[in-house]
């Protein structure tokens, strides 16, 4: 693979996989529009490094969570908050493992289809925009575990390409009345099982892959993609705080509107 390109699509990944506008999405329409197909391997090592990503900027809770497991923290009443925060985590995982593993054939299908794509990210758009109307005041320690089943369930959604899961998981906890900074907190903290997962599925397929890996230009592809993750949630905190969140719906929108022009003019 040219270095280039496998830069590019790790910038690619590492942008789109934090904000409210779908990864999975960009990453089919870049691959119909510019033919390029990127090797399984290079799309396990991208996945890999916009976890690392994830991990890094999360790092004081996560240990916080695992020493909380070993007795150790600041008080009894913060350890157990963390137990809790982390069997939430799981609770919420759930939806998307049963669907993931249920309906695997059936979202593989649109990963072929830059229509639905543009669809889906239409949809993704109307969901964002429409989060300008909810009254969150909740904080996350009074999530329960249906509503985290709630959540999870749109988080599983995500897993049709065009479909954000930072995007459905923080609407969803806003519908629910949680405030959108707490909410996002635990949208990227309920993403760290979801996208290993998501990896652990592509592993059966590398042993069928023909192509000996590239290692130096995958390598680059994935310091840009966790670099550039890492800045993209530092990003999307901070959009979330000024109070733009849905202002993403214009762009889901414009994107799906082009990319369905283009396919009717038969670009």
């Amino acid at each position: 693979m040219d270095p280039l390109v496998a830069i590019l699509l790790g910038v690619l990944q590492g942008f789109t996989e934090w904000l409210p506008i779908s990864s999975s999405g960009h990453l089919v329409l870049a691959q119909y529009f510019t033919g390029v197909t990127p090797p399984v391997s290079f799309d396990l090592l991208l996945h890999l490094a916009t976890l690392v990503a994830v991990l890094f900027a999360f790092r004081t809770d996560l240990l916080r969570m695992v020493l909380a497991l070993f007795g150790i923290g600041d008080s009894k009443t913060l350890i157990m908050a963390d137990r809790r925060m982390m069997f939430l985590i799981i609770v919420g995982t759930i939806p998307a493992v049963i669907v993931g593993f249920l309906l695997r054939d059936v979202f593989e299908t649109l990963y072929a289809s830059p229509a639905a794509v543009a669809a889906a990210l239409m949809l993704t758009g109307s969901i964002l925009w429409s989060t300008q109307h909810t009254r969150p005041r909740k904080n996350t320690d009074k999530l329960g575990p249906l509503e985290v089943l709630i959540i999870g369930a749109a988080q599983a959604l995500a897993i049709v390409p065009g479909i954000s899961r930072s995007g459905s998981t923080i609407s969803t906890g806003m519908y629910l009345g949680y405030k959108k900074e707490a909410v996002a907190r635990f949208s990227f903290l309920l993403s760290i099982p979801a996208i290993l997962g998501a990896t652990v599925l592509y592993l059966p397929e590398l042993r069928t892959a023909t192509a000996s890996p590239d290692w130096s230009s995958f390598l680059l592809g994935a310091i840009a993609a966790a670099f550039v993750g890492y800045a993209s949630i530092k990003l999307l905190l901070e959009v979330i705080r000024r109070k733009g969140f849905h202002y993403f719906s214009f762009y889901c929108w414009g994107l799906g509107g082009l990319v369905l022009v283009l396919l009717v003019l038969g670009v």
